[in-house]
């Protein structure tokens, strides 16, 4: 259903919106708080970005412990909203049920004339988040300024209507969460099972018979006695990190050369299409390099550090992903690809860490790998694809339905924050 009477707001990505909502901006809305940590209050419970998960505004702390601080912190309230600037289309926006303090990454608002539950669904918006999106500095830690966030018109309804509109996207939202919720532990079985089965092939090999070896490596341990444990060093032609070319030219991506993010290494190891594409005038113009068939790319930094796909033809990435290229007579691609899908929890561990875990390319070239000849490489390879042929076509399935499950609760969420659907 939607309103009687509509007026149109000059803004992109609000379109027209019922026409008793007024005009505001964000800034006038809510109370920026900067109020810094001392000493005294480390007993709070602190959240990086890392803690807070996309889209879903739930707080994620492993095992109880809580990560490094370095630096200051920002204090922040129960009922305050936190969203983070650095990489906006991450979408980490959080409403905070503690208090506690906070990497100076994430912006700490206190609602006082708008719902913080409205406000939190609103900066969730597709259409919200790309537009902070277009406005960061800074290419490899991308970030939105307040200056910019806090001058963002918005056009919103009276207090009444924006609780209902909360409470409704409430209840919708947590049934398409629990839909989803119970698609991905089958996506996280088979993909567990599809790990354990190239793990024992890539690290014991096929024959289980053949006599064995310690590898002197701890997250190795006992390989096929001969295998070479080498570096990765020894094994590539090149170790290169990508970029991002400058958001002011849009022509840059208007063409058909895939540009790949940490978002399209999904249910497969093998790409073959981006959701953003490159034209040749950013290869060009130096704002992005053209990446060969069969380079292996690493997610380097972020929550998903540490996953891994094999490009399938020629593609750009941006800097989040870095770029392996292997020297075919001594590695075959598809091996190393299976080697760092496997040992991805041990690669984590290697990270650094500041306001996000970065693997560094120094790092990653001195990860050990264990290797067998390149005959038994590929016979490791065919076995590979032939046993996980089913368990491919069903992750496939599985993502696709979780995809789409995601797009209709962001395009939800967009319809009932911009007025497009009147809730009664």
């Amino acid at each position: 259903m939607r309103y009687e009477r509509y007026k149109q707001t000059g803004i992109d990505w609000l379109g027209e919106v019922p026409e008793h909502w007024h005009r505001s901006k964000l800034k006038h809305e809510i109370n920026l708080v900067t109020d810094k940590a001392r000493q005294d209050e480390e007993i709070r419970k602190y959240v990086g970005l890392e803690n807070v998960e996309p889209f879903t505004g739930r707080f994620k702390f492993e095992n109880g412990e809580e990560p490094k601080i370095e630096g200051e912190a920002l204090l922040f309230e129960k009922n305050d909203v936190l969203f983070g600037k650095l990489r906006p289309y991450l979408a980490k926006c959080v409403i905070a049920d503690f208090s506690g303090r906070c990497t100076f990454e994430l912006l700490v608002m206190r609602p006082k004339t708008i719902s913080n539950r409205y406000l939190f669904y609103l900066m969730l918006s597709d259409g919200f988040l790309k537009a902070i999106d277009s406005s960061t500095y800074g290419a490899k830690m991308p970030r939105a300024s307040w200056g910019f966030i806090g001058n963002q018109l918005l056009y919103l309804p009276p207090v009444s209507e924006q609780y209902a509109i909360a409470k409704y996207l409430d209840c919708r939202v947590e049934k398409i969460d629990s839909i989803i919720n119970a698609k991905q532990k089958q996506l996280d079985l088979l993909q567990q099972q599809r790990q354990a089965v190239i793990s024992e092939a890539v690290t014991k090999g096929l024959d289980k018979n053949v006599p064995m070896k310690d590898s002197g490596i701890e997250w190795i341990g006992e390989v096929p006695k001969k295998w070479r444990v080498i570096k990765i060093k020894h094994l590539t032609k090149e170790i290169i990190t990508g970029t991002t070319p400058t958001t002011q030219r849009e022509d840059y991506f208007d063409g058909n050369i895939n540009w790949l993010t940490p978002a399209d290494l999904t249910e497969g190891l093998k790409i073959k299409e981006s959701k953003r594409k490159l034209d040749i005038k950013a290869i060009l113009d130096g704002q992005a390099r053209l990446f060969p068939t069969d380079t292996v790319v690493i997610v380097g930094i972020g929550a998903t550090l540490g996953k891994v796909a094999l490009i399938t033809k020629g593609s750009s990435f941006n800097q989040q992903l870095t770029g392996l290229i292997c020297k075919k007579e001594k590695i075959l691609p598809e091996f190393l690809l299976y080697w760092l899908f496997v040992k991805s929890e041990a690669i984590k561990n290697m990270a650094s860490f500041t306001t996000l875990p970065i693997l560094n390319n120094q790092t990653l070239r001195e990860i050990a790998i264990v290797l067998p000849s390149i005959s038994e490489q590929q016979k490791l390879i065919d076995y590979i694809s032939n046993i996980n042929i089913n368990t491919d076509a069903s992750i496939k399935s599985l993502f696709e339905q979780i995809t789409k499950l995601k797009e209709y609760r962001q395009s939800l969420i967009y319809e009932a924050v911009t007025g497009k659907i009147k809730i009664s």
